[in-house]
């Protein structure tokens, strides 16, 4: 059985990937500001982290015209 992944348009995408970015790069340089190997640190990097990932899982696809995604090549709808 095959899990079904969150789907954006492309724009809505890499609008969410470039917030989702800097806002981890933020946690991160406030990480670094507040002292890395105080727990406040390592807990701001490791939420960089993850925020930095979370738009990994998302599938960034054209909509078809009926507005559903559509299927990329070998895969069925």
């Amino acid at each position: 059985m095959r899990s079904r992944r969150p789907v954006l348009d492309r724009r809505t995408y890499r609008w969410t990937d470039r917030i989702t970015k800097l806002i981890a790069v933020v946690a991160v340089a406030v990480a670094l500001e507040a002292g890395i190997a105080s727990g406040v640190g390592i807990a701001l990097v490791l939420a960089g982290v993850v925020l930095a990932l979370c738009t990994v899982p998302i599938d960034a696809r054209e909509p078809t015209t009926d507005g559903t995604p559509a299927a990329r090549e070998g895969e069925t709808t």
